[in-house]
């Protein structure tokens, strides 16, 4: 196990997921709706088929020795987990992208640790670096607390963003519940179905165990596309914005 390469990874990936939504925020010519429908239909639907279509050879052959309840059970996962990336991009027309995204980093690290430890190890003390690990999670609850507060005592909003104290709350609330959901993503990974579509993707569709973990992880994404996709759609449908992606976009 290459422990720096995983710390350089997950640094990088930190990295890249906390620019995400700069485009959003300099994009002032497309309502939201037209800013998340592309995100996710790349980030939960193309890139992760590209990425698993390179990394398991075989998957359709993987796939056909699951079953369908495996399948879905695996997407349904997906689907809940990656609602809190929907409630997260709601909350910040509500609250803002950086209180937002506080809320909801702070909230997905404290779920993310704990949930996975008290479900699938049934301690939190089970080693003396446990205590560190401990101790990060109460700053990420700090942080968490601090970051409510400050929805209420907010004054002059940078971002464009709604003044009303009460959409500022609701919008923390949104923030926290997705940081909530998406911290699920660790057990959804761990669940007996997962596990099976990832020996499958070994045994038969012939992927390392990083390619097999891509195989559960795009059917991952791809139900957590259903809720991000079709919520964009019915906006688009309902506030007739669609014809935004065929104007002249302006930034700045």
């Amino acid at each position: 196990m290459n422990i720096g390469a995983g710390i350089a990874i997950a640094a990088i990936a930190g990295v890249m997921n906390g620019l995400f939504p700069l485009p959003m925020k300099a994009n002032n010519a497309w309502a939201w709706e037209n800013n998340w429908l592309p995100f996710s239909v790349l980030s939960l639907l193309l890139f992760p088929a590209v990425i698993t279509w390179y990394s398991v050879p075989q998957i359709s052959v993987a796939f056909q020795h699951v079953t369908l309840v495996d399948i879905i059970a695996t997407m349904v996962c997906g689907a809940l987990v990656y609602t809190g990336s929907l409630l997260f991009g709601i909350s910040v027309v509500y609250s803002g992208l950086t209180l937002s995204f506080a809320l909801l980093v702070g909230s997905m690290n404290v779920i993310g640790i704990l949930v996975p430890r008290l479900l699938l190890n049934c301690s939190l003390l089970g080693s003396g670096s446990d205590w560190l690990v401990l101790a990060g999670v109460a700053l990420s609850t700090v942080s968490v607390v601090l970051g409510f507060l400050a929805s209420k005592w907010k004054g002059g909003d940078k971002e464009g963003i709604a003044q009303a104290p009460a959409q500022r709350i609701l919008g923390s609330i949104l923030a926290m519940l997705g940081g909530i959901l998406s911290g699920l993503l660790p057990v959804a990974v761990a669940m007996s179905w997962s596990h099976r579509l990832f020996s499958s993707a070994i045994s038969y569709g012939r992927a390392s165990p990083v390619g097999a973990s891509n195989a559960v992880l795009s059917l991952i994404l791809f139900g957590g596309a259903v809720p991000n996709c079709s919520y964009c759609l019915y906006l688009l449908w309902k506030k007739r914005t669609s014809g935004n992606y065929l104007t002249h976009n302006r930034y700045g």
